[in-house]
């Protein structure tokens, strides 16, 4: 069996309400073989003041609670023309709803399009870039 990837397109009219931006990016990631992480990239462009990274329980056009931390927050934060950010979640990475559950439960949500990548800013602290996650399916 094929291990299960998944990608979000990051844009600002995704977000709740949406923004108009520039800004742009993508969500890569991947199971691992034994099932037990979740390994991602995250490729920001052309974006100034990113203070945090994080993955949402919602669906698209709704607001939801954080279940897992990518990137921050941090006080100072990052401006790049292009910068990657890489990691892995494990079931310990959780939180919210998903805190103290498999990493299963996880992809399970990514699947049924209920989890969502938010890059939040300075200037935009409840998020400048969203996307929700698909998973890539090749014929």
């Amino acid at each position: 069996m094929k291990r299960r990837k998944f990608i979000a397109l990051l844009r600002g009219r995704e977000e709740v309400p949406s923004i108009r931006t520039f800004s742009f990016g993508r969500f890569q990631a991947k199971v691992t073989k034994n099932k037990q992480k979740l390994l991602y990239k995250i490729i920001l462009d052309n974006i100034s003041k990113v203070t945090a990274v994080n993955l949402y329980l919602g669906r698209r056009g709704k607001v939801g609670p954080m279940v897992a931390k990518l990137f921050g927050p941090i006080n100072s934060s990052i401006s790049v023309l292009r910068g990657v950010i890489e990691g892995a979640i494990t079931s310990e990475n959780l939180t919210g709803p998903l805190k103290g559950k498999n990493i299963k439960r996880l992809i399970k949500k990514i699947e049924k399009g209920k989890i969502y990548v938010n890059v939040k800013t300075k200037t935009n602290p409840t998020g400048k870039l969203r996307g929700q996650l698909i998973q890539i399916i090749k014929y």
